[in-house]
């Protein structure tokens, strides 16, 4: 089998003709993007007025946006946002910056924009421009409607992510997930960063495993709703659900296809837990495993020709991996005696399956984030602390979000796929079950 080849972020130090610069101003952490190039230093600026007269209700915007990018940029892993600090400030005396300023700290590119409010719009005139070569690389008019600025951010910081790299990135996706009330569990759902959280679903009753249909227009999901384990689809352009499959005892565990013609999923309709695959009506099209043990959490491959999924046939929890009708199955985890809940990465260049695993030396701790190539090999733990499960992969395949219990509490965090970069999403205690959406369909 072929060795898990994994990149290691490393630090480095700027060179050449950023050599003079002052120690003060330094805030470069120059490491290697997840495509083993060096990241793009880059300045955000306050925007500016493009009126002469704008409300006040609104000016804090004109450095919330910059802010908003400059965290999405630093998120992808392919930028090192600089900026001054207090010292060079004093020392340049700096105010308005000039090429010559951003050029002694380190930028390679400046992000500047103007702002303009009217009625129900807001508009952003963005360009992104070339330091050393002093010429816009982009140039670009926003708009989005009032209330929505922070989508606006996002969807910039993803224009100039895309414009420099080549690379979708995923500031403009949601996370949905279970969040619990006393003895209910509803779906909510939340921009990628835990902002504009809402919820989806007032059942008072019990909801689990939501997964995005490919569009990232409905979520799937089991329901207690009707009193047995039913599969729903809520449409997130209506508000309203539908039943799926009300088939006799369990259906759960079930994801789309990537061309969202598919859904695995596990169902007991002969009595034990085996993996099916059904058409978004409902419809069985075929039954994929045929073995006493228990079958489930299935996950396809980029191209949707492959599955994955966690069986216990070999005595405890593995993940295995078949074709998606179920042939040729292979076993996949061998390190623990707990391997569960694979996530195939969407990347089909790094292809990585996510997983739960008990990683302890007396295989009784906690159980971590793992990740391993799809074709076999050793694996890499991403998580170190807590009871860490349910990892679902971003859409770029650069990051894993999870559900996280610690100290009693439950919350969602994310992590970049080389177990850098952890950051908590959500903060109420009380959530589980997260997936992350697909990018929207502009």
């Amino acid at each position: 089998m072929k060795k898990l080849f994994f990149l290691f972020l490393f630090l480095t130090t700027a060179a050449g003709a950023f050599a003079q610069r002052p120690d003060t101003s330094i805030r470069l952490t120059l490491q290697r993007t997840p495509t083993g190039q060096e990241p793009f230093p880059i300045a955000v600026e306050d925007f500016k007025p493009e009126d002469k007269l704008i409300p006040v209700d609104d000016l804090h915007w004109l450095s919330a946006l910059p802010n908003i990018i400059k965290d999405d940029l630093e998120f992808s892993l392919f930028f090192n946002v600089v900026d001054f600090d207090s010292t060079y400030k004093r020392i340049f005396a700096v105010s308005d910056p000039t090429f010559d300023d951003w050029f002694r700290v380190g930028a390679r590119f400046i992000l500047r924009g103007a702002l303009s409010f009217r009625a129900n719009e807001v508009a952003a005139q963005v360009k992104l421009i070339d330091v050393n070569a002093r010429r816009d690389v982009m140039s670009k008019r926003f708009r989005t409607s009032k209330g929505s600025e922070r989508r606006l951010a996002h969807t910039i910081a993803d224009a100039v992510i895309e414009q420099l790299t080549g690379h979708k990135g995923v500031s403009s996706t949601q996370i949905a997930f279970v969040k619990q009330t006393n003895k209910t569990k509803d779906l909510f759902v939340c921009d990628y960063d835990g902002k504009n959280l809402y919820q989806l679903t007032f059942d008072k009753s019990i909801n689990i495993s939501p997964d995005f249909s490919p569009d990232a227009s409905q979520l799937i999901y089991t329901s207690y709703k009707s009193g047995a384990a039913d599969l729903w689809i809520f449409d997130l352009s209506s508000g309203k659900a539908r039943a799926v499959s009300t088939k006799k005892g369990l259906n759960t565990s079930a994801v789309w296809s990537p061309d969202g013609k598919r859904i695995a999923i596990t169902l007991t309709i002969d009595g034990n837990p085996e993996l099916y695959l059904i058409d978004p009506s409902g419809k069985v099209i075929s039954r994929l495993t045929y073995n006493d043990g228990i079958d489930t959490s299935p996950t396809f491959s980029p191209d949707g020709k492959y599955i994955a999924f966690t069986s216990d046939r070999s005595g405890s929890p593995q993940i295995y991996v078949a074709d998606a009708d179920g042939l040729n199955v292979t076993r996949l985890t061998y390190e623990g005696s707990y391997n569960a809940s694979p996530d195939w990465s969407p990347n089909p260049a790094n292809p990585l399956i996510a997983y739960v695993g008990r990683t302890t030396a007396d295989e009784q701790g906690d159980f971590n984030i793992c990740v391993i190539s799809s074709t076999g090999g050793p694996r890499q733990v991403l998580t170190s602390t807590g009871f860490n499960e349910n990892p679902h992969w971003s859409p770029d395949g650069f990051h894993v979000v999870f559900s996280r219990k610690q100290g009693g509490t439950n919350d969602i965090y994310t992590v970049a796929y080389d177990g850098s970069g952890l950051r908590q999403v959500t903060t109420t205690g009380t959530c589980s079950n997260p997936v992350w959406s697909p990018r929207p369909i502009q």
